[in-house]
């Protein structure tokens, strides 16, 4: 036998403790269990099977939520489609784990899914936010996209990176790439929250001459965005917190499951929360935040009947001045979709806000 391995299979550190020096032993003799990878078919443990099945039938369930919202979907292509696909594969990717358990790979999938629905939700929010400021259309459009590009590069190299260096799953836990991926989700959530404000703001200047009945229904969409915001918020920090934890409390001899004393249950009870909080809280989020309802349909066809013939009244009349000042733009899925449904309250805002900002149209397709 080689005198290093023995050494290093034998002998006890000076700064090891002696649960230490078993892990490292019982890992190299394969004694020891894997928490990490632990499931109902690898490494087969009873309570991570319990943990795992959980999650794959919460997991399941949401996806098939996603589902239906896609078939609804279906004949209208635009963002929220593709954000729906996405959610749909990060709660397929989520219910892996309860076949193959945890495994590199597919948590870099779920992480990538989340940065790729994020960064939609953060281009949505964005583009509605540099019209309703009455920025340039072009030069606004072109600092949204070639922000949101940068973050797109940026989270498909750590997915690369993440692949081509993964490592052995039993001290994966403490590699830099993650609290990188955790990084980039905070400030894209960031983001979205500044263009929320910048949204806010510009609602609170029109709004002056609003009845009690519009400012009550405006502040009912504010509600729903808080919560989602929060929401993202909330799982973007947490995800941040766990990876930084296990970064400095695991050390490469005793590996990610000597950190828990090689005890399913104290892994379980920290692995559950977080995969239900950064999986599928915010998938929750978006599908009760983006909802529709039969209310929502009517108020939409309402305000289609009431508003658009003194919009177009008021477009024919602004085309005839060119002294006026320049309308903004906004589409009819902003105004109609309950993925926008802030800007919605604009709408009936209009006929009495001034500078033009009454003069709305449609110019995408919902």
């Amino acid at each position: 036998m080689d005198v290093s391995a023995y050494f290093l299979a034998n002998v006890t550190l000076p700064f090891q403790t002696q649960d230490e020096a078993a892990n490292q032993n019982g890992y190299k003799n394969g004694t020891t269990p894997d928490l990490i990878r632990a499931s109902c078919f690898t490494d087969r443990d009873t309570v991570a099977c319990i943990r795992t099945s959980c999650i794959g039938v919460l997991s399941m369930l949401t996806a098939f939520l996603c589902l239906m919202r896609i078939l609804k979907q279906h004949n209208k292509v635009n963002l929220r489609l593709l954000l729906y696909y996405i959610l749909l594969l990060q709660c397929i990717a989520g219910s892996l784990e309860f076949y193959s358990g945890w495994r590199t790979e597919l948590a870099l999938s779920i992480s990538y899914a989340k940065a790729i629905a994020l960064l939609i939700i953060c281009y949505m929010y964005l583009d509605i936010a540099s019209r309703m400021m009455r920025w340039s259309s072009n030069s606004g459009r072109r600092l949204c996209f070639i922000a949101l590009t940068l973050m797109f590069a940026y989270f498909t190299a750590f997915l690369i990176m993440g692949f081509l260096l993964s490592i052995e799953p039993n001290v994966d836990c403490r590699a830099s790439y993650w609290i990188w991926y955790s990084s980039g989700e905070v400030l894209i959530v960031q983001l979205i929250v500044i263009s929320f404000f910048l949204i806010l703001r510009r609602i609170n200047q029109i709004s002056a001459t609003q009845g009690m009945q519009t400012r009550q229904k405006r502040d009912l969409h504010i509600n729903k965005v808080f919560r989602l915001l929060w929401t993202f918020e909330t799982c973007a920090f947490a995800d941040l917190a766990y990876h930084i934890s296990l970064y400095i409390f695991t050390n490469e001899i005793s590996g990610c499951s000597g950190l828990f004393a090689n005890d399913q249950l104290r892994y379980t009870a920290l692995k559950g929360p977080y995969d239900v909080v950064s999986i599928l809280f915010p998938v929750w989020a978006v599908l009760f935040v983006f909802r529709f309802t039969k209310k929502q349909v009517y108020e939409d066809a309402d305000i289609e009947s009431n508003y658009c013939p003194k919009l177009a009244k008021e477009i024919s009349t602004f085309n005839t001045v060119p002294s006026m000042p320049r309308r903004l733009s906004l589409s009819h899925s902003i105004v109609s979709s309950p993925l926008y449904s802030i800007p919605e309250e604009l709408h009936n805002v209009g006929s009495s806000a001034p500078n033009g900002y009454s003069r709305l149209q449609d110019n995408y397709e919902n």
